[in-house]
């Protein structure tokens, strides 16, 4: 199948998407999938390519994408999968948290900080029984070292004034 056969990314994303304007490589932070900014005419998408073809990891994303919908959770919407390869999704920007952060005023960030206290309540509300088939123990110790060495430890304690 050409989709396979197709070594370069990029090459394979223009084949893909022929009527796009743009396709540009973005950050993907310590992720192991490619991500491309996609632009259109009037609007753009994100590409995640996983670079080795991952029917259980593209899974693993389809499922936690629905139980986060079911429990309120904000995430992209996903427009496509392309075969074990690629997932299409919404694009919501390029405005990383941290950049908002240090640009913000004192009380846009205590507004963010109760908007990310929802979130993590949110996510804290969700029946385990529904996730723990998708991480196992080492990926979830993984995931949140990652996420308090990444994020939460880079935060510089806020002072109400």
């Amino acid at each position: 199948m050409i989709f396979y056969q197709m070594q370069d990314e990029k090459r394979l994303l223009k084949y893909l998407f022929k009527k796009a304007l743009s396709i540009k490589k973005i950050r993907g932070e310590a992720s192991l999938r490619s991500f491309y900014r996609i632009n259109f005419d009037k609007h753009s998408i994100i590409a995640m390519v996983y670079t080795e073809g991952s029917k259980s990891e593209i899974d693993k994303f389809l499922k936690f994408n629905d139980i986060y919908k079911k429990n309120k959770v904000n995430v992209p919407e996903i427009y496509d999968v392309l075969e074990d390869k690629i997932i299409v999704v919404q694009d919501l920007g390029d405005i990383l948290l941290q950049k908002y952060m240090k640009k913000s005023k004192i009380k846009e960030k205590f507004d963010i900080l109760k908007e990310i206290k929802d979130i993590i309540a949110k996510l804290q509300s969700i029946n385990v029984n529904n996730t723990d088939s998708l991480l196992d123990s080492d990926r979830l110790k993984f995931e949140m070292e990652f996420f308090i060495n990444n994020f939460y430890l880079r935060l510089k304690p806020i002072k109400k004034s």
